[in-house]
């Protein structure tokens, strides 16, 4: 049994009751955004071509990602970052306890982090502690995957 309700310009809202073979019923409610079809006056092509996303701006997008992907392609600086998401915060000290590096080499692969915006820092004192900042950036990557995905179509 489905249930449909709409309004002008708006979502389709779909409640439905699914009926499994082992007799269990499950309710089941979809939210399916209504498009401008050719029906409502775009043809598909030119809404295909509304979608898309042009490659420069994926070449743009590609560019503003390449730090974090540089960042994330040491194993490393994925150490650091797997470290990070243990604690709330670590100086360089704690991480040359954990890590077979030397000081100036943690704090090489930190300063790339943060370049990446994947690692913020907070001073106490003399010491700076580090701590993972990283939604920009994933948010920046999922702006990339996105509009990769967009391009395509």
């Amino acid at each position: 049994m489905a249930a449909a309700a709409q309004r002008p310009g708006s979502a389709f809202v779909i409640a439905r009751r699914l009926e499994h073979a082992n007799g269990s019923t499950l309710a089941c409610v979809q939210v399916i955004k209504r498009m401008d079809g050719p029906q409502h006056g775009r043809s598909a092509e030119r809404e295909s071509a509304l979608k898309r996303v042009p490659a420069k701006q994926v070449g743009r997008t590609f560019a503003r990602c390449k730090p974090i992907f540089f960042a994330l392609g040491d194993d490393t600086r994925q150490q650091i970052i797997v470290l990070l998401t243990k604690a709330e915060s670590l100086n360089v000290t704690q991480l040359a306890k954990r890590l077979p590096l030397s000081r100036p080499a943690i704090s090489h692969h930190l300063g790339v982090l943060r370049r990446a915006g994947l690692v913020g820092a907070m001073r106490q004192g003399t010491e700076n502690y580090y701590f993972l900042t990283a939604d920009e950036a994933f948010a920046l990557l999922k702006q990339f995957v996105f509009e990769v995905e967009k391009h395509g179509d």
